[in-house]
This record gives C-alpha cells, structure tokens and sequence, in this order.
C-alpha cells in the first residue's frame, strides 16, 4: 500500500525562523560577551568606592576616639568646630551626612551635633524636610536610631583615659556618589551594549537571510519533489554545507529522474509491477516459482499474417502496435498484467506475481472492452480506406507456476501450466470477435455474464471433453 503523499501546503508552518534564531543567538553572544564583563566592572568599581568610603569613615572614627578634630580626651565637643567640619567636609572630599553625639546614659546632646543638610537632602529627603521644618532632635534621633539607604555609619565611644564613659558619636557617610557614578556608568554601558546589539542584529539578519535563502529555496524544491515534479534543481555555487546539502539535493532529484526513466522504459517491456520490485529490491530481483490461482487472457489479431504480407514492415508495425494500444489501455483499466506480445498475440494475467479482486470478472470486462474498441476503431479505418483487423480471445481460470523463465543472462517472469495452455487452446477456437470462457471461468462470472455453450472439444491434457462459453453481453451490475 503505497504511502500518503505529503504536499507543501500540509507542510506545518515555520513558527521562529532560522533567520530569527540566529539574530537572536549573536545578539545573545553579543549582550554576554558586552554587557557581563561591563557589568562586572561598574559592580566592581561600586564596591571599591563603597570600601573607601567605609575607610574614610574608619579613619575619621580612629581620629576622633584618640582625642583629634573636635573632640577632646574629656569627652568635650567643641561645636564650633564640629559644625564647621561638617559643613566644610565636602570640600575635604569626605562625604559627611551627620554627627550625632549623645551622652553616657544615650541620650543624644543636639547642641553637639551637627548635620550637612545637603547631603542629607541627598540621601534622605524626607529626614532633611523635617529639618527645615524644626524638627531637630527628632532628626536626629531618626538617624541615630536606623542607618538610611546610601549611607555608612560607625559609632565612636567617648572615653576618659581612665576608662570612663563619656558619651559616643554617631557617624554617617554618604555613597550615594558611588551610587550615582555606578548607575550613570550603567546607563551609558547600556547604551553602548544595546547600540553593538541592534548592530549585530542588523548585520546578522543581513547574513543569515543570505544563508537562509538558499534553505528556503531548498524546502521550496522538496515540496515539489514531494509532490511529484522531479525537475527540481537548486543553486549550488556555495562552498559551505549549505552548498554541500544543495548539490547532494541535485543528485537525489537527477537519481530519482533516471529512475523514473528506467521504471518507464522498463514498463514497456514487464508489467508495471515487476518493474517496481526490481527498482525497489536492494539486490538482483528473484522471483522463485510459486503456484498462483491465475485467470489468463489469450488474444490474437486474426487475418494479420495474410495483412503483413500485403504491406510494407514500416506499416504493419504501425497497424499492430495501433490495435495493441486500444488492447493495452483495456487490460490495464482493470489492472491485468500484459505478460507478453507474441508476435500479433497477446498474453494478459489477473493474479500474478501481485493479487488483484475479482479476477475473472475483471478478466471479461477486459476482453468486452477490447472488442467493442476494436470494432470503433475498425468502423473509423473503414471510413478512411485503411486495413481492419479483428481479434479472438480465450481466458481460462486455474492454477498456475508464475516466476523467473530463462537463463542467467535473459529472463523472463511469466505463468506456466495446463491452465495456461487452455486459455491459449480456447484463443485458438474462437471466431474473429468472439470472446471464449474456459468452465473454471465461466463458473465464477455466470450471474453476471450472458454465455451460450458451444459443442465440446478435446483438447490435449484433459480426459474428458471441455465445454467453451461464449460471451454474448454483460450484464448491467457486471
């Protein structure tokens, strides 16, 4: 049973395109080969900012514990001092947000603390609006209580050189600088990443559509290939894989051509089914002899010896192979095998070397149609003033050994048998226009064809006399 042939349009559609995936896998390459190592840079030159500004704050606490700045060894807090250093921080480039003090019990001492009211701006609005409103000492408990977002803070303890506690400083740094330059170094090597990847996507979809057009152009060809047209060749100039798949394409389709040649002109000499299981075999075809139930079609052109010798060869090939064409397209119609051409007889079987439904049947319709085409086609010679023909057919049913006939050099893959040589004795008793059925036959057809018996004759092989049948009409379900 012959496999399902699948046409273009039942191809399933190209959901993401070749062409698609390999932007998209560049652009990949691109964003991991551009944007990771930039990304790992800014990261990096964040943290080491954060790290100078957590060693600046270090710096300023160790300095201010041991005595410096503005505090002093009795835990004193100059704030003039304290205020202006504060104040003038930034131009000391050390990002000073506040100084908060409190005392031994913790309780903060607002007038020993100070804040820079635009770096607290900075990092927490809401805290600076609260200042500018008077509110202080709660801002600077806000502070002293949590660390905000952006700033580092270090709490310093106030001693005597005794030991004693005098009070500690709460002291916060600003990174939101660090954080600024990150982000601005973020955005603009994002900037450079996404320019490079609508480069690359620009270039790639340019190349891989020069890639993928070939491929497209290949499936194109596949598709019709599929679909039975076999003059199909692509381009094949390019000496990548691509090229490598198009011209081993263009081998397959020149392949299938010349076996396409080959099934047919073999067609011409051996039935259409044996032609195809000796292209399909992977080794020499051997059809082994096999017994097989056969119904056989003999016919022979009568008058024709008589005719050839009247005409030129050029017009008796010509006369016979015309009458051979009507014959030849009746058995094929109901799926006979023409084994052979004998000369100006044909031989035809139903179930060899394949099986074939209602044989006999198909067998008579076979020999009708032959004659009603032979007599339409003698009527139009008539008319034109040329040489008619007319046929006699025998067909016999029975079994029969079907397989290879000959030597190693030249076979032949025919039936032989008595049943066979019956069909042939019956082609031989039959009348110019008649079809005559063997009892085997004519037993299997009866209800559907109109037969008269004719006088029994003996024939070579059998015992008892053989009865013949003429058909004489189909009838209408035949």
């Amino acid at each position: 049973m012959s496999e399902p042939v699948l046409l273009s349009r039942d191809l399933p559609p190209v959901r993401i395109s070749l062409r698609l995936k390999l932007a998209g896998l560049l652009a990949a390459i691109a964003l991991l080969a551009g944007g990771l190592p930039s990304a790992w840079a800014i990261l990096q030159a964040r943290a080491a900012a954060h790290a100078r500004v957590e060693d600046q704050l270090t710096q300023l606490a160790s300095t201010i514990a041991t005595g410096g700045l503005f505090a002093d060894g009795r835990g004193h807090i100059d704030t003039r001092a304290l205020r202006a250093f504060v104040h003038n921080a930034p131009q000391l480039r050390l990002p000073l947000v506040y100084v908060v003090s409190t005392d031994p019990a913790g309780t903060i001492r607002e007038e020993a603390s100070a804040v820079n009211e635009t770096a607290l701006a900075e990092v927490a609005p809401e805290l600076s609006a609260r200042l500018t409103q008077g509110e202080r000492r709660a801002v600077l408990e806000a502070l002293a209580a949590r660390p905000l977002p952006s700033v580092h803070s270090i709490a310093v303890k106030l001693q005597s050189a005794e030991g004693q506690a005098l009070g500690g400083l709460q002291i916060g740094m600003s990174s939101a600088e660090a954080d600024r330059r990150a982000q601005a170094a973020f955005l603009q090597s994002g900037a450079i990443v996404a320019t490079v990847i609508l480069v690359v996507l620009g270039l790639s979809l340019v190349a891989s559509g020069r890639l993928v057009r070939p491929l497209r152009q290949l499936a194109a060809a596949m598709s019709e290939v599929a679909a039975g047209n076999l003059d199909q060749e692509v381009p094949s100039t390019s000496g990548d894989e691509v090229g490598l798949i198009a011209a081993a394409f263009n081998q397959m389709t020149q392949g299938l051509r010349q076996r396409e040649r080959l099934k047919s002109t073999l067609g011409r000499y051996v039935s259409e089914e044996v032609a195809d299981r000796i292209l399909s075999e992977s080794h020499d075809l051997n059809l082994h002899g096999e017994l097989r139930a056969v119904t056989v079609l003999f016919l022979d052109v009568r008058g024709f010896s008589t005719l050839a010798e009247r005409l030129e060869p050029p017009k008796v090939v010509e006369l016979l192979n015309a009458y051979f064409d009507l014959i030849v397209e009746a058995i094929d119609a109901e799926h006979g095998i023409i084994n052979k051409f004998i000369g100006d007889a044909v031989m035809a079987v139903w179930g060899a070397p394949g099986n074939v439904a209602d044989p006999e049947m198909r067998a008579v319709r076979a020999a009708w149609e032959i004659q009603r085409r032979v007599g339409e086609y003698n009527w139009t010679r008539l008319q034109e003033g040329k040489e008619v023909v007319n046929v006699g057919i025998g067909i016999n049913t029975g079994v029969a050994v079907a397989g290879n006939i000959g030597s190693e050099k030249r076979l032949e893959y025919t039936v032989i048998g008595h049943d066979v040589n019956m069909a042939q004795r019956l082609e031989s008793l039959a009348e110019p226009g008649q079809i005559l059925l063997g009892p085997e036959t004519y037993a299997r057809v009866s209800g559907r064809v109109e037969c008269v018996a004719l006088p029994a004759v003996r024939v070579k092989g059998r015992r008892e006399p053989m009865t013949p049948w003429q058909v004489v009409n189909l009838r209408e379900d035949a």
